[in-house]
């Protein structure tokens, strides 16, 4: 009997130590099935967002390039009127944000039109109009770096102020 007992109590302790392995196997692959999630969507929003922010420094390159002081001044006058649009679509990193100007048609044909050598803006401001504000954040952040802003990045959508925007849009 004592044979017995002692081949049960092994039995046992294998059950319990391939439980634990199982176990740590389970832990191990929800580790890495994360961890590889993690790179991925890092990897993809890096991308996405690599591009916007490798052309709003060649943008702000070209602005530096410009000769003359106050065309200098006035583009980045217009950067910042468009910023300011965008300013009512987001939330910022930092709850900072520095002037307002309403998200209306009118307004967005204006920064279309001042800003129209910048085909970024120009296709996203045209996204505006037809009432697509998911790439807000995007806008701010493209006219934030080109305005070499240090408070106040977008980090998210305000929802509310989208609302204000299309039913401004949709009154015009």
């Amino acid at each position: 009997m004592d044979e017995e007992k002692g081949e049960y109590e092994e039995s046992a302790q294998a059950v319990q130590n391939k439980r634990k392995l199982v176990k740590v196997v389970v832990i191990v692959n929800s580790v890495l099935l994360i961890a590889v999630i993690g790179f991925f969507a890092y990897n993809l929003f890096n991308k996405n967002f690599g591009s916007v922010n490798e052309a709003a420094k060649e943008t702000l390159s070209e602005i530096k390039d410009i000769e003359s002081k106050e065309e200098q001044k006035q583009i980045v006058k217009d950067y910042d009127f468009v910023h300011q649009m965008s300013n009512n679509l987001i939330v910022s990193s930092d709850g900072v944000k520095w002037g307002e100007q309403a998200v209306t048609l009118e307004n967005i044909d204006l920064g279309i039109e001042m800003l129209k050598n910048d085909s970024y803006i120009v296709s996203e401001l045209n996204r505006w109009k037809k009432g697509e504000f998911k790439n807000s954040v995007e806008v701010h952040n493209y006219c934030w770096r080109i305005l070499e802003g240090n408070v106040g990045k977008a980090k998210g959508l305000y929802q509310e102020g989208i609302d204000v925007a299309l039913k401004a849009i949709k009154k015009e």
